[in-house]
């Protein structure tokens, strides 16, 4: 039922977010209070409830509120909005979600184009940018029949010329090629009017002459020619000498001459005069050199989306969707068509500032804002500006291609464009992706660099009154770049906003002004509030007073408040790390490897300068940097490709593309000690809700296989198919095996209803008569990882799975989770289960990136055991990391910089963690000398 609309503004008058009985998930009837206004962290180890309040409660329930205020036919399109399991929210604010996404994949999204700059890129280029010819690079420019006058006479004052109006299509010669002028119109003919009846009605006009490739006919004595083939044909105007005298003359005449091709005029040279060259004019867009006409620029044309502006070859993607992802010839990797490329905006088309730095394009706007100012201040400037005020004062701001807004006349509404511009650049730098082109592509952009560009995008936006939700933001993001992602936070709560943030990151937690922590455990074991209250109450080392389980903290109520509630656990787990009573210890000792190394020379590719790196072998070797410095253009980009290229070692997964295109590098050596190479991405294990860890690390085949060898299945013929939800004989025949049944509602979201049929397991009744100790296949998929180790403790080949999957800090989901509601993080640890229940021969090689990715401090003391296993057992790990606890414990580090983009590439240090400590240049050491 939509709120009342006292329920809907209640925020406005509230001083918290008040949230009771939330049951969504795992979490047991939460009833809480989040201040308005602070920085609110969401603490507790993974799976304990974090994301089920902040996402899949208040923002949800932010998202249902704003749908039900839009109309019945609006509705229509949006789908469904489920009303999340709370029994009241009161308090909350229009409602906004930055999450932890992969980075888009479509190869035509870039940093432009993300940040919404593009937009407003376009309109700059479309509005005050110069199209200059591709040919000729000669300004092309609409002239006035002034403008003419004063230009042919530079060109040919004291000579006799022709001035001529072309009647049609005409054609203009080079060495190289033909081009045809006006080629989207016939302009001297009318209607459906052939050359026969335009020479009568131009002779009852009162003209005399006609020119038809090469030769001056009388009209009534001109060739018969057939309008659809391709002729020169020009009206003569008139023959005159420029000279002042006859300056009216020649100026009735221009204007004759675009009257009547509609804007065209061509001016050639007497006879006599052979040397001078033909000059082409126009009221449009022309060349006055090679004739070549263009048309009316607009945003479309600088949008490689868009026909208008996209390159013909590669389609505006720049490079060919090749293996080595080539780039595109014709546009060398621009996108854009050769009208648009040649555009410029203070001597630099749109390519090449795309190119730049965003640092150094807020410069670049900076000088050119300066410079319009300093020109609006002049008596000239500030006229132009009064007299471009005045035309435009009754044009609609949409029509952002009106002639009267051309950079001659309005110099002031480009610099509040520009500066509208540099206000987002501005945010992009202050976050620390000054770095950055802006024309990068959206593939080859990591996880941190993404999310910062949409908190950047936020805080472009201005908007303040709204509950900002952030998904661990520090995913992906070097200590010294997380300095900058804080400070953003707290711009978004100072202009007057709730910022609430699941985060896992040490330094984010004690930047916030409140913390939630919740657990105590993961999964059936969490979903409650262990601990509330500030940084200092979790790091004094006393116990955060709050109940373990469902608790409100009522700020009015003294006998309730936190500093008079009891605990029920002394501590919480995230409490014990804050405060130093539980750390990740460093290794006594460190690995010096089997003696052998990978040795990978002259690395080039994307920023990488030229570097030379060696991995020993036997280890765990961390590569770190700021964001953009090149780590994953070594891993991803060359190191993987060049091992996937020998044949010699097996891939334990499918090649994956390489966003980076050709690997660029001189030579690899010491490849012989790999036999088996892994590459474990954070990319989906499964596109559909049907694939789950189960499926994907082939446990159900184990257990299906099981229950096919009981004594019952066997009596009933059911093989191990039968106990698949993906096949019709053992899937229920109402719902297909989706467990639930979509009832649509036309002009109503469709909703989903468990299904009646199979009480929403998936399965047939017959099939789930089979138990084994006393649980059906429906009911083994609901279990936890640590259900299901118990009740599988004497099947070896089951329960060998299970426990890597709990080693890795999985205990808590279900074996049927859906593969979709999985993060980045569980995936990649579903991926690293699957690999450790191999049998280990000690010759791998594994590459992760960012393994500790969602993880909380003591699951990254779990993933360490399990890494250290690996590697104790002689296999080698490369691991793309930034969480401090992971880098102080490896064998090996490769640090890059000393920054990103242009400024990084470079081999910092490479060396055990204190020799890394003790480099002067990298900024990595300047944190790893706190944690060692």
């Amino acid at each position: 039922m939509p709120q009342s609309l006292h329920e809907k503004t209640d925020y406005q008058s509230s001083k918290s977010i008040l949230v009771q009985g939330a049951e969504e998930n795992n979490l047991k009837s939460i009833d809480i209070d989040i201040p308005h206004q602070r920085l609110t962290a969401f603490t507790g180890v993974s799976g304990s409830g974090k994301t089920s309040l902040a996402l899949d409660t208040i923002y949800a329930e932010g998202q249902r509120r704003y749908i039900e205020t839009l109309s019945t036919y609006a509705r229509q399109f949006i789908g469904s909005m489920e009303k999340p399991k709370v029994s009241k929210i009161e308090g909350l604010s229009p409602a906004i979600a930055i999450t932890h996404s992969s980075p888009s994949q479509n190869p035509r999204s870039t940093v432009a184009t993300i940040t919404e700059l593009h937009d407003g890129l376009r309109t700059l280029y479309a509005r005050w940018g110069q199209p200059h010819c591709p040919k000729c690079q000669v300004v092309v420019r609409p002239q006035t029949a002034q403008q003419i006058v004063e230009r042919v006479f530079e060109l040919y004052r004291g000579k006799r010329i022709d001035v001529y109006s072309p009647l049609t299509n005409f054609r203009a010669f080079d060495d190289d090629s033909e081009v045809v002028i006006g080629e989207v119109r016939t302009p001297g003919l009318k209607g459906n009017e052939d050359y026969s009846d335009a020479f009568r009605r131009l002779q009852r006009t009162g003209y005399a002459r006609v020119y038809i490739d090469g030769d001056i006919y009388r009209l009534d004595e001109a060739p018969e020619i057939h309008k659809r083939r391709r002729h020169e044909v020009f009206l003569v105007i008139d023959r005159l000498e420029l000279i002042d005298e006859e300056i009216s003359r020649f100026t009735e005449a221009i204007e004759l001459a675009l009257i009547e091709s509609e804007g065209f005029v061509v001016i050639e040279p007497s006879k006599s005069d052979e040397a001078a060259d033909r000059y082409f004019f126009s009221e449009h867009a022309m060349c006055s050199k090679c004739g070549r006409n263009f048309p009316q620029l607009t945003p479309r044309h600088f949008s490689f989306n868009n026909r208008l502006g996209a390159c013909s070859s590669c389609d505006g993607i720049g490079r060919f969707l090749t293996e080595n992802k080539e780039i595109c010839e014709d546009c060398d990797g621009t996108r854009l068509n050769e009208f648009p490329r040649n555009v410029r905006f203070s001597d630099k088309t749109i390519a090449e500032l795309m190119a730049m730095s965003i640092s150094d394009i807020n410069t670049f706007f900076a000088s050119r804002i300066g410079d319009i100012e300093k020109h609006l201040t002049t008596a000239a400037g500030a006229e132009e500006a009064e007299a471009a005020r005045n035309r435009v004062k009754d044009v609609s701001t949409s029509r952002a291609t009106h002639p009267t807004l051309h950079t001659h006349t309005s110099p002031e509404f480009e610099a509040q464009l520009l500066r509208q511009i540099q206000i987002r650049l501005k945010f992009l730098e202050d976050i620390g992706l000054g770095y950055l082109g802006l024309d990068r592509p959206a593939p080859t952009l990591s996880g941190g660099e993404i999310r910062r560009i949409r908190l950047a995008s936020q805080l472009g936006t201005g908007l303040t009154g709204v509950t900002y939700i952030l998904d661990e933001p520090s995913i992906g993001l070097h200590p010294r770049d997380q300095e900058r992602l804080i400070l953003a936070m707290k711009d978004l709560r100072d202009i007057g906003n709730s910022v609430l943030v699941v985060e896992h990151d040490r330094d984010t937690i004690l930047s916030s002004d409140h913390i939630i922590d919740f657990g105590p455990k993961a999964g059936k074991q969490g979903g409650e509030i262990v601990a509330i209250g500030t940084p200092e109450a979790f790091t004094n080392g006393n116990p955060v007073a709050c109940s373990a389980c469902s608790t409100r903290l009522d700020t009015d109520d003294t006998e309730n408040s936190v500093e008079n509630k009891q605990t029920k656990y002394d501590k919480g787990l995230t409490q014990a790390y804050l405060s130093d009573e539980m750390r990740i210890p460093v290794p006594a000792v460190r690995r010096k490897g089997s003696g052998k190394w990978l040795k990978l020379y002259g690395a080039k590719t994307n920023n990488l300068k030229d570097i030379d790196i060696e991995i020993p072998f036997g280890t765990l070797t961390c590569v770190t940097g700021v964001s953009g410095c090149g780590k994953s253009s070594l891993i991803e980009g060359t190191l993987r490709p060049a091992l996937d290229s020998r044949k010699s070692i097996r891939k334990g997964n499918v090649v994956a593309d390489n966003p980076y295109g050709k690997a660029e590098y001189d030579s690899i050596q010491g490849t012989t000690p790999i036999e088996r190479l892994i590459h474990i991405d954070q990319k989906p294990i499964g596109e559909t809700p049907r694939s789950n860890p189960a499926t994907y690390t082939d446990l159900f085949t184990k257990i299906r296989e099981l229950y096919a060898d009981l004594p019952d299945a066997k009596m009933r013929g059911f093989n191990r198919g039968r106990f698949s939800f993906n096949l019709s004989y053992g899937q229920c025949e109402v719902c297909d095996g989706q467990r639930f049944n979509r009832i649509e509602m036309h002009f109503l979201p469709d909703v989903w209803i468990p299904c009646e049929n199979c009480d929403s397991t998936g399965y047939n009744a017959e099939t789930l008569e089979v138990c084994y100790k006393g649980k059906n296949i429906a009911e083994v998929l609901q279990m936890t990882v640590q259900e299901a180790i118990e009740l599988f403790s004497n099947v070896a080949r089951i329960k060998r799975p299970l426990q890597t999957l709990a080693d890795v800090g999985l205990d808590y989901i279900q074996l049927g989770q859906a593969a979709t509601t999985l993060s980045g993080g569980e995936a990649q640890r579903v991926k690293l289960a699957k690999e450790l229940a191999r049998r280990q021969t000690g010759t791998t090689l594994y590459i992760m990136d960012e393994p500790t990715t969602g993880l909380h401090f003591d699951d990254v003391q779990k993933l360490l055991n399990v890494l250290n296993k690996l590697v104790d057992a002689g296999n080698t790990i490369v691991a793309v990391e930034h969480n401090l606890d992971v880098i102080k414990s490896a064998d090996w580090i490769i640090d890059l910089g000393p920054e990103g983009s242009d400024e990084g590439g470079y081999l910092v240090a490479m060396g055990t963690p204190e020799d890394v400590a003790e480099t002067k240049d990298s900024h990595t050491a300047r944190f790893l000398q706190d944690v060692l």
